[in-house]
């Protein structure tokens, strides 16, 4: 691999969070995925993001890709897709005991979980494997981290996700 590459992919794994999916995969943590599109209101956006923050690592937001225009010349470049990223962290959580959220940029997350509308929220556990009752999702044009959290520890089939939303939610919600 040549060192352009290797620096390119370093620099992507620390700007979209990368990381915080690998080591909660490496420590059988649960991760609540926010699949999130810049083309959903600012304000809904600016909720999730601060929601993700709060959490402290238990929610991850999720981009299908590189945007390629976003109200104005947008070429889905990464370092565009960064400087938006950083404005939607800014406008959040610029003073947020936790910090930022985390973000990644993953097309497969949006085919395993079938995503038809953003927001959509995905939970999974990593010790339950890939099958068919590996994850719980929900979707809706106005619901909240919170009110996905509540729905799938009360609706999951898969006891196991039920407990993950309801810890993933005190998490995130204990401190308000």
């Amino acid at each position: 691999m040549n060192k352009t590459l290797a620096v390119w992919m370093w620099a992507l794994m620390q700007c979209t969070g990368a990381f915080a999916q690998v080591f909660s995969s490496m420590t059988a943590k649960p991760v609540l995925y926010a699949l999130v599109s810049t083309t959903m209101p600012e304000s809904v956006l600016n909720g999730i993001a601060l929601d993700a923050a709060s959490s402290g690592g238990g929610v991850i937001l999720v981009l299908r890709g590189f945007p390629t225009s976003v109200g104005q010349k947008f070429s889905g470049s990464f370092a565009q897709s960064q400087q938006w990223i950083a404005q939607v962290n800014k406008n959040c959580c610029a003073h947020h005991p936790k910090g930022y959220p985390s973000w990644i940029v993953d097309p497969k997350l949006f085919e395993k979980f079938d995503v038809k509308s953003a927001p959509t929220f995905a939970i999974e556990h990593p010790s339950l494997g890939s099958g068919p009752n590996s994850y719980a999702k929900i979707s809706g044009q106005d619901i909240s981290v919170g009110n996905a959290l509540k729905a799938i520890s009360s609706s999951s089939q898969t006891p196991l996700l039920r407990k993950a939303a309801q810890q993933i939610y005190q998490q995130t919600f204990s401190n308000f």
